[in-house]
């Protein structure tokens, strides 16, 4: 996938919150509800949603958090 080069953000506010998936993912808190659109493919987010279901998925175990597919071709996560 290819990045948007951070230098190409004119505004320094929002230069500083790019932030990797998984630095994105660690966000999301139990109890947490995420949702995600994009009006086409373009827009839709396509490495924070897997990001969180990893992170889901690897912390069920011992916690609350959990993985909950929303439509098959869109993997997500739930924390409950």
């Amino acid at each position: 996938m290819t990045q948007i080069p951070a230098e190409r953000l004119g505004n320094e506010v929002l230069r500083s919150k790019i932030m990797t998936a998984e630095e994105a993912a660690k966000l999301v808190k139990d109890g947490d509800t995420v949702g995600v659109s994009g009006f086409t493919p373009s827009a839709y987010p396509k490495v924070v949603p897997p990001a969180i279901a990893k992170r889901a998925t690897e912390a069920a175990k011992s916690s609350r958090l959990t993985s909950t597919p929303a439509h098959p071709s869109a993997p997500s996560a739930t924390l409950r």
